[in-house]
């Protein structure tokens, strides 16, 4: 019994040690055979299934690679269309568009009473940055307020303004004033502007030549007119060659000149009409004389109480007979 009971025990221990021996044995064959069966199924999954599609339909897979590109790229700003972009700076772009107006800093205000006129200038030339020249000294006091910031311009016009109720006026070139006398404005180096449209000349007390065309009126006549209306101190003359009036003033003034040019100038063009007839046969200096004694002997009619005779009956130049004119001469009875 021994014996048996010592050999099934024998027999236990040698095949668990098989057992065992076989389990050592099979790590590391199963380790390496687990590895290479997973990455080539995912590139069997993968890269013959984009080969495939590229061969069925290769304009799917590029639609899908460009969707992937667009998304992963930042978008780009749309360019303005060709209307609302700025002007071209020359090249084959065409010509460098017209430059803007620069913007004037509004950084003066005056606050003067009764204070000389130097002094006011003064103060402009420290706080403005103007070169004042004096052609005539100013004389008098005058009283301003301007509590506002103004730009350079602004107070250019304000002192335009204040110097003209003085007999004065501000020339300005660039960033110099000059100070001239009204009584010497005609013949100084003012400002020269053209048009007989009111409507483009400002409401401000600048002084300048302006030179208005006449159309229909004439000139000289006009001066005998307007000179009354203007002050002492203005200039008014008339270019007969041009039909033209030349006036230095402050342009306020030269607009009310100018309505009133206008009115005159159009109530004549309503009353006279200027036609050109071309004569082919007659003479234009004798048919010129025979209607002036025409318009001369109605008139003489009419004052006399009697009737007109006209020229164009019997007895006429033109070999007319009574009744009718005929160009052609006069044909006897039939």
């Amino acid at each position: 019994m021994k014996t048996k009971f010592t050999t099934i025990i024998a027999i236990l221990l040698l095949a668990c040690a098989s057992f065992a021996l076989a389990l050592a044995q099979d790590k590391p064959v199963v380790k390496p055979a687990v590895k290479p069966v997973v990455k080539p199924v995912e590139k069997a999954d993968v890269k013959p299934a984009e080969k495939a599609d590229e061969k069925k339909a290769p304009g799917i897979s590029n639609l899908a690679r460009q969707n992937a590109a667009q998304a992963t790229t930042p978008a780009q700003p749309t360019p303005p269309p060709p209307t609302q972009r700025g002007p071209s700076r020359g090249g084959f772009g065409g010509p460098r568009g017209p430059r803007g107006p620069q913007l004037e800093s509004a950084n003066i205000t005056l606050n003067f009473k009764d204070a000389s006129i130097e002094s006011v200038l003064s103060y402009l030339s420290e706080a403005a940055g103007f070169s004042i020249l004096y052609t005539d000294t100013p004389t008098g006091n005058v009283s301003v307020l301007s509590l506002q910031p103004q730009t350079k311009t602004q107070i250019v016009e304000l002192l335009n303004t204040v110097l003209y109720k003085k007999g004065y006026a501000a020339v300005r070139e660039e960033n110099t004033l000059v100070i001239v006398d009204l009584a010497k404005a005609a013949t100084s180096n003012m400002p020269v502007n053209s048009g007989s449209n009111p409507e483009d000349i400002p409401m401000s007390d600048r002084v300048v030549t302006q030179i208005i065309p006449v159309r229909y009126a004439n000139a000289q006549e006009l001066t005998t007119i307007l000179e009354p209306l203007l002050p002492q101190s203005a200039s008014m003359s008339a270019s007969q060659t041009s039909n033209a009036l030349i006036i230095t003033d402050s342009q306020k003034n030269i607009r009310r000149v100018a309505e009133i040019i206008r009115a005159l100038d159009t109530t004549i063009s309503d009353i006279s009409t200027i036609r050109v007839y071309p004569l082919v046969n007659a003479s234009a200096t004798d048919t010129a004389a025979m209607i002036t004694s025409l318009f001369s002997g109605q008139s003489a009619g009419a004052s006399g109480g009697g009737g007109t005779t006209s020229r164009f009956g019997g007895g006429s130049p033109f070999g007319g007979r009574t009744g009718g004119t005929r160009t052609g001469g006069s044909r006897g009875g039939r």
